[in-house]
């Protein structure tokens, strides 16, 4: 199966994969823009987008950006960059307003979450949706959360949040987080193993383009925390790696 997620900058490709639902040899789930959905749109998708082959899954949104470039909204200052945190890349408030809106009428979410204020920013929303409407039987996803406040760790599995995290990613950060987040706040990065020890479902997936397709890379990384070449010797933040059936259930059950 594939996971179609908000294809911004295109046109929506869910009319042509109607048009090709009787020829696909794979699943698609797709998820579109949440910002902009209306009830109308959502009621088309329910009614034509149901099948064992294509299917309406959700809504996906970012609300930051990435590490390297200083686009993660962080709660603290970037240690080689303290004039910043960060930011929010959308109006967060319309975030959680349509967050809000579309846990009320049942649609599973996924936001792209990667500094530990945007994770802490949405992990709130949701916990007002679960005030507001109760425990509902859906599949929530926050993205990546590449960087982690300690407090929010056992907050996915309190929630019912899947924390989608993507192994090979922090393969491009092992030489690097220290450099933006100092030795203190590094331990807290890719933090698979403590969320998962809290009783929370970790799903996986490539994420391309940002990766290959090829799953192997990805089991790789998630079990030895290292590149490709084996480097660092024993594996970066070593106490964060899983096992093999750990990171295979990720692929599975988790996504």
């Amino acid at each position: 199966s594939v996971g179609d997620l908000y294809p911004c900058g295109v046109t929506k490709p869910y009319k042509l994969y109607k048009e090709m639902e009787d020829k696909l040899s794979l699943r698609i789930h797709f998820y579109p823009e949440l910002l902009s959905f209306t009830s109308e749109e959502i009621a088309e998708y329910r009614k034509n987008y149901s099948s064992d082959m294509l299917q309406f899954a959700g809504l996906k949104n970012l609300i930051d950006g990435v590490l390297t470039v200083y686009t993660a909204w962080m709660l603290e200052p970037y240690a080689n960059n303290p004039e910043t945190s960060g930011f929010p890349a959308v109006p967060v408030e319309q975030v959680r307003e349509k967050m809000l809106e579309a846990i009320s009428q049942g649609i599973n979410l996924r936001i792209h979450t990667i500094g530990d204020k945007a994770v802490r920013y949405v992990l709130d929303i949701f916990e007002e949706a679960e005030q507001k409407y109760g425990r509902l039987d859906r599949r929530h996803n926050m993205e990546h959360i590449e960087y982690i406040d300690p407090d929010d760790i056992p907050r996915f599995a309190r929630l019912g949040i899947v924390a989608n995290m993507h192994f090979r990613h922090c393969t491009f950060y092992i030489d690097e987080a220290v450099k933006y987040l100092g030795k203190v706040r590094e331990k807290y990065c890719f933090n698979w193993k403590s969320i998962l020890e809290t009783g929370a479902t970790i799903g996986t997936g490539s994420d391309f383009p940002v990766v290959g397709l090829d799953p192997m890379q990805g089991v790789y990384a998630g079990v030895t925390r290292c590149r490709d070449d084996g480097y660092p010797d024993g594996g970066w933040l070593p106490e964060q790696r899983l096992s093999l059936s750990e990171v295979l259930r990720a692929y599975t059950y988790g996504g």
